[in-house]
């Protein structure tokens, strides 16, 4: 194992233990006073503070806390798909495209970039599909009441750890467990791990720090709102930083495998040969991996509360789902995910 190797592994498993460390951490000290500090921010509450963060344009409002990494999504997304554009073999798929492949050819430089970055808006795209994934996975089969049916009309309270009154025909906007707002904000840390890990100049690398501390900041001040709000309770929005991170953390060091991609890109002057739309290939699996989970967490809990018991028999066609696609997701990548060294 070569230097660089050895330091990439050091970083990577250091980060990675103190995800864990001080995420465990913050769950111990949060866990018994969930209610108390929620019903406490409630009291102390901002309205125009809280007002704002709930706010969106995308839902026909002024623009609000969660905004910028929304725009920022939809910009990767674009940027991602159009860089991969020049790829498509099909000749009738390229004739509906020609406007965007014109402006390519017409600007050789940026198409260059474009196609250097692709990796970076696959990885900060897939980053935010995996947490969307497992945030409305969550709301879904936890089903934890939210703050305001619990304090304000008598609801039963539950912990995060628990089992709530909701079920998957609710719908996942009843859930309480965990915060998309928060999970939304946090996502932003992509860019941070992008300047940080990414590059070896230490212009960018403080620019780097600087995003991690302001999206920490940000998902502090979304977890502020929405319990000032009503609309979760303070563990929602630590869990959803915590994934968050730990999400972002392992795309981006093995699954994704980031740091390789990018030595190779140095010394190729391209990106790996990988699958067409390898990321949104990644994510398709991972769903129906998610969609497997849930229905063997659906089943359990029917168990567990013995309620609607015959949901129990969706419980090893989700075990299968699991098996079957974390198999495809080994077979995805022609080189194999996780041996993705052997191209260089």
């Amino acid at each position: 194992m070569s230097i660089p190797e050895r330091k990439n592994n050091i970083i990577r498993w250091c980060l990675l233990g103190s995800i864990l460390i001080i995420g465990t951490i913050a769950m111990i000290l949060v866990t018994p006073e969930d209610f108390a500090w929620t019903k406490y921010l409630r009291e102390h509450r901002i309205d125009s503070f809280k007002d704002w963060m709930a706010n969106s344009v995308f839902e026909g409002e002024m623009i609000g806390g969660s905004d910028l990494p929304v725009f920022v999504l939809i910009i990767s997304a674009l940027l991602y798909l159009v860089a991969w554009i020049p790829s498509i073999s099909n000749m009738k798929i390229r004739v509906k495209f020609s406007f965007i492949l014109n402006f390519l050819n017409k600007h050789p430089r940026f198409k260059e970039k474009i196609n250097l970055w692709r990796p970076l808006f696959g990885f900060i795209l897939a980053s935010s599909l995996c947490l969307a994934m497992f945030i409305n996975a969550t709301k879904w089969t936890v089903g934890r009441a939210r703050p305001k049916y619990v304090i304000e009309k008598g609801m039963a309270y539950s912990e995060w750890y628990e089992f709530g009154p909701y079920f998957v025909a609710n719908g996942t906007f009843r859930g309480s467990f965990p915060s998309g707002h928060t999970g939304t904000v946090i996502i932003l840390a992509v860019f941070g791990y992008l300047f940080l890990f990414n590059t070896k100049k230490m212009w960018l690398k403080a620019i780097g720090i600087i995003i991690t501390l302001f999206t920490l900041l940000s998902s502090v001040l979304m977890l502020l709102a929405r319990c000032m709000s009503l609309a979760h309770w303070v563990s929602d929005s630590v869990i959803s930083i915590i994934f968050g991170l730990l999400i972002v953390h392992l795309l981006y060091f093995w699954i994704l495998k980031m740091p390789e991609q990018r030595e190779y890109i140095q010394k190729n002057r391209q990106p790996m040969p990988l699958p067409f739309l390898y990321e949104l290939q990644l994510c398709l699996m991972l769903f129906f991996v998610v969609i497997g989970a849930m229905a063997v967490i659906v089943g359990l809990r029917a168990l567990y509360l013995q309620s609607a018991t015959w949901f129990a028999a969706i419980v090893p066609v989700g075990a299968f789902m699991i098996f079957y696609f974390l198999r495809l997701l080994t077979k995805l990548n022609p080189t194999k995910v996780g041996s993705i060294r052997k191209l260089n």
